[in-house]
């Protein structure tokens, strides 16, 4: 007998993607599905697409409702599913025919099967250059993965990345909501698939890893982790915060100490994000940064970032003040990157 799996899809202003996104969900392999689409008060005809698709499949379900943000449309989709398992997919993205039942194969005893995924960029779409075998993370063996997910403890960079994304995972329901995980606002705090995986990781009695890229995800200069986001270093103190948090309340100090030797990378790649815009913008962002109490001790406790050549250089000139230097340097760095990624496609 199959379990019925929820898929939930959160849309806004996807027009362009969307119908490529629900046809390959209702092209899957495995047919239980009930498809959650969450018209998040959609600007464009997203909403009208869905009703459409919802006239021609019973499996679809549409919720209208007022923007609200990703987070709180996919919070949305947990209070109605009723498969015994959920996955989230982002609108901009496509599955694979096997996507569902590779998952449901793989998850067997365990609280979370997280798959692999391929990426779409400028028309190209790439297989992750990592490679790993299956996987159980057990209870005694879980604590492995959170440090992965926190300090990136892998030779693979991507690696950390590929844990923190909710859009690839399957889970049981019950585990979820037993458990009350719900999302933080992406509005409040960045990377709000990160705080949902650091607790699901953490509760889960058993965690499986596959290889298996059957999500085609999209890189989309607009979306929200690619392009300028106003108070991204407000977003960014709230995420490491939030995290502290988790780690004094779960794990050990030693862990705590290690995971802050990072704030140094946070706080420039924020100056970083922050610099994206025009000069007079950059430049008032980046004082009030330097005057934020929160940044002054990051600058006052270490000396110097120890990660990444374009982190230490604004790192070092946020340490002397040296805001316009930020500025040209982050302006340098944008003009470069169209050819960066033409070097990085070829590779």
């Amino acid at each position: 007998m199959e379990h019925k799996v929820s898929i939930i899809v959160p849309i806004y202003n996807v027009e362009q993607y969307i119908r490529k996104c629900v046809d390959s969900i209702l092209n899957q392999t495995y047919d239980n599905l009930e498809i959650i689409l969450i018209d998040d008060g959609s600007p464009d005809k997203c909403g009208k697409i869905c009703d459409e698709y919802a006239e021609i499949d019973s499996r679809i379900k549409v919720i209208h409702k007022k923007n609200g943000g990703l987070s709180d449309a996919r919070n949305a989709g947990l209070k109605i599913c009723t498969g015994k398992y959920l996955t989230f997919i982002d609108a901009d993205d496509y599955l694979l025919p096997n996507y569902v039942a590779d998952l449901i194969s793989n998850i067997k005893n365990a609280d979370i099967c997280i798959g692999g995924y391929c990426t779409l960029y400028d028309g190209t779409v790439k297989k992750p250059k990592y490679k790993f075998e299956r996987k159980v993370y057990s209870t005694d063996k879980k604590i492995s993965l959170l440090e992965h997910l926190l300090l990136g403890k892998d030779n693979n960079q991507e690696f950390p990345f590929h844990l923190m994304s909710v859009w690839k995972n399957l889970y049981k329901s019950d585990f979820i909501k037993e458990n009350n995980l719900t999302f933080v606002s992406e509005r409040k705090i960045y990377a709000e698939d990160f705080i949902f995986n650091l607790y699901a990781y953490y509760f889960s009695k058993s965690i499986v890893l596959i290889d298996n890229a059957n999500i085609v995800h999209l890189i989309n200069k607009e979306s929200l982790s690619q392009s300028y986001r106003k108070n991204y270093f407000e977003l960014q103190k709230c995420l490491t915060k939030t995290t502290e948090e988790f780690i004094s309340t779960y794990l050990s100090s030693d862990l705590l100490d290690e995971y802050n030797k990072r704030l140094p990378n946070m706080l420039a790649y924020s100056l970083f994000k922050e610099n994206r815009t025009n000069k007079n913008t950059a430049v008032e962002n980046t004082k009030k940064i330097l005057l934020d109490p929160y940044a002054i001790d990051i600058l006052l406790q270490f000396k110097k970032c120890e990660s990444g050549f374009k982190e230490s250089i604004i790192y070092y000139f946020a340490k002397h003040h040296r805001v316009k230097c930020i500025y040209y340097f982050v302006k340098m760095l944008t003009l470069g990157e169209p050819l960066y990624r033409i070097m990085r496609l070829r590779k």
